[in-house]
């Protein structure tokens, strides 16, 4: 008579766990497989390649329908064949979390990384505030500029009378455009996370040097760019080439932020003066160039829709 080989969860024995600064770091059960052949290796492989018995990287089985632990994957299987049944083996599974311990993973079972400090940048734009008199408060890109009325010799000043110009420009009134160093926020932000596929180079490829399309991270859109992506191994999933291949990397991500965003600026400048007149028209005499082009980051590490989250 042939048994049938067959798996299940031996939910009457101990589960154990372990926790790190109040956090599930691991998890361990067990699993029971019959019906194997002879007690050797063979029945060894036999009882890792059942369909019934979880792989790498899967999520550890639900409690009450509900995942208790999505920080968690399969990481370690270890089977044994019970003695006194020949045809039986009971493998442990262990759980583990992708960060190690102590790391709090954030949606999508990612961990995140960074720091924020100030860098400083020359810009001859700025964004003036106005309340009109409901107490509506507007934001508009205007242009620095600054003005000089020169003396016709009847201006004065706390010293006296200012001499008239020697220049011809006395009674006239000259504008200039001026430009200002300041310093704005400046974030480095790293994402590490599991992307499946068996190219990761392309994976990276696809999206090295992309700007966020949308708000993202606590920054606007077209504020955050892919300046890294670092990957390696994480593992096939199985022995069994009959089975479902799970190529998985683990992928890190290094995203940095500009508050004023990464689009270029073109601004046209007098041949003259060197540098921009006054009185510059948005999109003739200034224009913002997107250049980078942009993607969904929120789909950055979900397997279905890695791909589609890009957007020219």
């Amino acid at each position: 008579m042939v048994i049938a080989v067959v798996a299940k969860n031996l939910i009457q024995q101990p589960i154990s766990c372990r926790e790190v600064d109040g956090i599930i770091v691991e998890l361990r059960t067990q699993m029971m497989v019959e019906g194997l052949d002879a007690p050797d290796f063979n029945a060894l492989w036999q009882a890792l390649n059942n369909p019934n018995v979880p792989i790498q990287n899967d999520p550890p089985p639900k409690l009450g329908g509900v995942q208790k632990f999505p920080n968690l994957v399969l990481t370690e299987r270890i089977p044994a064949i019970v003695e006194s049944s020949p045809t039986k083996a009971r493998i442990d599974l262990v759980y583990t979390s992708l960060g190690g311990d102590g790391q709090r993973l954030q949606e999508g079972g990612t961990i995140g990384s960074g720091s924020v400090t100030l860098q400083q940048v020359t810009t001859e734009r700025y964004d003036a505030a106005s309340t009109d008199d409901s107490g509506n408060r507007t934001i508009t890109d205007t242009q620095i500029t600054v003005k000089h009325t020169f003396s016709d010799g009847t201006a004065t000043d706390d010293a006296g009378t200012i001499p008239k110009d020697e220049h011809g420009r006395g009674g006239k009134t000259i504008v200039q455009s001026g430009e200002i160093s300041a310093l704005v926020p400046n974030a480095s932000f790293n994402l590490t996370g599991l992307i499946q596929g068996d190219d990761p180079m392309a994976t990276s490829l696809r999206w090295i040097g992309r700007v966020n399309s949308e708000a993202w991270n606590g920054g606007a859109a077209r504020t955050w760019r892919i300046t890294n992506a670092g990957f390696e191994p994480h593992g096939i999933g199985n022995l069994d080439v009959s089975r479902e291949q799970k190529v998985w990397f683990r992928f890190t991500f290094t995203f940095e932020l500009k508050d004023v965003g990464w689009d270029s600026d073109v601004v046209f400048i007098d041949p003259h003066t060197g540098s921009p007149p006054r009185g510059l028209v948005k999109g003739e005499g200034f224009k913002t160039i997107p250049f980078p082009k942009e993607a969904a980051f929120k789909t950055l590490f979900n397997p279905s829709d890695n791909a589609a989250g890009e957007t020219e």
